[in-house]
């Protein structure tokens, strides 16, 4: 993603916000109940019975922290986003956790740094090159892990497409994720036009 494609989605998010508030439908969802399914997806991927750590990627008002809350309160959580503004939302809706705005491929995480990396909707909006884009960033964050790396995607496997997205095919970049983990789950069985990734370290 390069620096002009950055600004678009700072642009985007501070002008929803400041249209709509801090709203789900304000990060591109279409409401908190899929928001929440697609928490739950990536939550399956989580041992809870242990000591653990998230980094949230792309992490919004930390929405996705108030869930894992409910689930182990004595997690230890990261978010980082691009936008000033959405992290100065989720600084003040959680009072614990940690947000910081931060360019992971400006400035990355230490090795083996978190237990679980996850990323919801951080490839969904088309830019000049997608594949080059997830190749890059799961990577890159592949390193920052201890357990694996989760991550969605639009699936191309649907009978509408908006221009503005972009439509993955789930066995390419499955066979893109064998590169990293011969340990890899491909979930395409809930009912959202998306599938969910889970790159386990071996």
């Amino acid at each position: 993603m390069n620096s002009y494609e950055k600004k678009d989605v700072v642009n985007r998010y501070s002008e929803r916000i400041a249209r709509l508030g801090p709203v789900v439908q304000a990060l591109g969802w279409r409401d908190e109940e899929q928001q929440q399914l697609r928490f739950k997806v990536f939550g399956d991927f989580i041992d809870f019975t242990k000591s653990v750590s998230v980094l949230d990627i792309g992490c919004g008002f930390g929405d996705f922290y108030n869930f894992l809350l409910k689930i182990k309160p004595d997690i230890q959580y990261t978010g980082c986003d691009l936008s000033q503004d959405v992290i100065e939302i989720a600084r003040s809706q959680n009072k614990s956790g940690s947000f910081e705005v931060r360019d992971i491929s400006i400035k990355p995480y230490s090795e083996s740094q978190f237990d679980y990396i996850c990323m919801s909707g951080i490839f969904n909006y088309r830019i000049c090159d997608n594949l080059k884009y997830l190749n890059d960033t799961i990577e890159s964050t592949f390193k920052f892990c201890r357990q694996g790396i989760i991550f969605n995607l639009t699936t191309d496997l649907v009978d509408y497409e908006s221009p503005e997205l972009f439509y993955y095919s789930p066995e390419e970049v499955f066979r893109l994720c064998t590169k990293l983990s011969r340990s890899i789950i491909l979930r395409h069985d809930y009912p959202l036009y998306e599938f969910t990734i889970f790159v386990k370290k071996q």
